[in-house]
């Protein structure tokens, strides 16, 4: 018979056993924030019109928002350690619900990017809360299906966007937009009130790490301050190069930092190995390459073809079909040694797409685009998830919090980096038809490199680790809490 304090907890948490429950809980709270992410590109004649803004103000909004996002991933690790679970999951719900009613609200171009704010931060705070008890709670039976959920939740949600948002640019209604978002996240609290226990803080009396705190908030606000100027400012300006390349030392800084403390925010120490570091160079690599692509490819068709919003985001339902198969895929590896082979699948498959954006100075038309599309769905759902997972397996599952906080810091830093560069590279040549078409073309062929790049480098650092691929140990992750997979230390096979 339990005691009367589990009683308790069980009577505030009737649900927690629910696996359904915890599904729809992990993907209430952190879908909304990633639809809004590219579902925003194509409200934002809407946006400019209601918000007076610029197209300067909403790239600022859309860069800060995921700049939260990205620190709040690092900030939840260091709460966690101090704070019971539940009450920090109910708190950050409640973050997110506020920010988008302040966004639905918005007047002006400052209180919407204070809301959009508000709803990244929250968002990256429910990553750490809600995501790691629905892997590692319910065994290694139900991990194919929770992988598959974990692709769609941070993954799959993009796809959705650009449906969204053409549905909501074309009827000038962003704002019922973000009140079905606000919706969404009072559903996932709700769900987090029945579902989620009070549980204990990790460790309430450890210190706690200011420095790696501070560094993550530098290392996500000045490069994405001054990738957002990019609309209104060359790159080689003191808007965007300074805070860009500062900001980027400084996340290297935080790297170093990391790996030199024994009790560190982020497990950076334990991520040196081969299969944690091809993975989150796949991870980085490939959303970089699928953000960059999909911003491209919508800036051509509005921007150079004139096509009607609704159109536009409608030629996007390729990816969803895409990255629903790529999960399917990923849960159906999970429990063999081929991890590593639907990785590089998905590499080869998004090189596609990047030929089809590359071909786009030859004039090609909408089917090009459907082909596109599918292939970025696809590509990333067989990249960004499975390579997170790969670098998450190699590591003891108490650890899944902080690396899924560093590797979304990460891949969050690569993907809205990389895409308003290119951008603005392909708005350079000019916003003809003829000369967007050519910049384009010329940022598909750039992001053609960096996955090849990106490949070679995955493909050196795995033959210099002497990796073999291996049928993950998922009890013994899940059970025992050691690592389901054994990584050799980098470039072991060379020292």
């Amino acid at each position: 018979m339990p005691s009367p304090p589990d009683t308790a907890r069980l009577r505030a948490a009737p649900l927690a056993s629910s696996y359904p429950t915890k599904v729809a809980l992990v993907l209430c709270a952190l879908c909304p924030f990633i639809v809004a992410t590219t579902a925003v590109t194509l409200m934002q004649n809407s946006l400019l019109k209601d918000l007076h803004a610029t197209p300067t103000g909403l790239q600022l909004a859309g860069g800060l928002a995921n700049a939260a996002y990205a620190f709040g991933a690092v900030l939840a690790v260091a709460l966690l350690k101090r704070f019971p679970p539940r009450p920090l999951f109910l708190a950050y719900e409640a973050v997110f619900v506020a920010g988008s009613v302040v966004v639905a609200l918005a007047g002006d171009a400052p209180v919407f990017t204070a809301g959009r704010v508000v709803q990244g931060f929250a968002t990256g705070l429910l990553l750490v809360a809600a995501l790691p008890p629905l892997v590692t709670a319910f065994g290694p039976e139900r991990l194919p299906v929770t992988v598959a959920v974990v692709d769609i939740g941070l993954f799959g949600a993009t796809t959705v966007g650009p449906l969204v948002g053409g549905i909501a640019g074309a009827h000038d209604a962003w704002r019922t937009v973000f009140w079905v978002l606000a919706a969404v996240g009072a559903a996932a609290g709700v769900l987090g009130v029945v579902s989620v226990r009070q549980g204990e803080a990790l460790d309430p009396d450890g210190p706690l790490d200011t420095g790696a705190v501070g560094l993550a908030a530098l290392a996500t606000a000045l490069p994405f301050f001054g990738s957002s100027e990019l609309t209104s400012h060359p790159l080689l300006s003191w808007w965007t190069l300074p805070p860009l390349a500062v900001g980027l030392l400084v996340l290297v800084g935080l790297i170093v930092v990391e790996y030199r403390r024994s009790d560190a925010l982020t497990p950076v120490r334990l991520l040196a190995h081969t299969f944690p570091v091809t993975g989150i160079l796949a991870a980085m690599v490939t959303g970089a390459a699928a953000v960059a692509l999909l911003e491209l490819a919508e800036n051509y068709l509005v921007q150079g073809r004139h096509t009607g919003v609704l159109t536009a985001g409608l030629l996007f339902w390729p990816q969803v079909v895409g990255v629903a198969i790529a999960a399917a895929a990923f849960s159906a590896v999970l429990r063999r040694r081929v991890l590593r082979g639907l990785i590089i699948v998905g590499t080869l498959v998004l090189c596609a797409g990047a030929v089809g954006v590359g071909l786009v100075g030859t004039r090609t038309g909408h089917p090009a685009i459907l082909l596109v599309s599918a292939a970025i769905g696809f590509g990333a759902g067989a990249t960004v998830s499975p390579g997170l997972f790969l670098a998450a397996l190699s590591l003891p599952s108490r650890q899944l919090g902080p690396t899924f906080a560093l590797v979304e810091l990460l891949r969050s830093e690569a993907a809205f980096l990389v895409a308003p560069v290119l951008l603005h590279v392909a708005e350079e040549h000019g916003r003809g038809l003829a000369q967007l078409a050519h910049g384009t073309a010329v940022g598909g062929w750039v992001v053609l490199g960096l996955l090849l790049a990106g490949s070679g480098a995955s493909a050196v650092l795995w033959r210099a680790g002497g990796a073999r691929s291996q049928v993950p140990d998922l009890a013994r992750w899940l059970e025992d809490g050691q690592e389901a997979l054994d990584s050799p230390p980098v470039a072991d096979r060379v020292r």
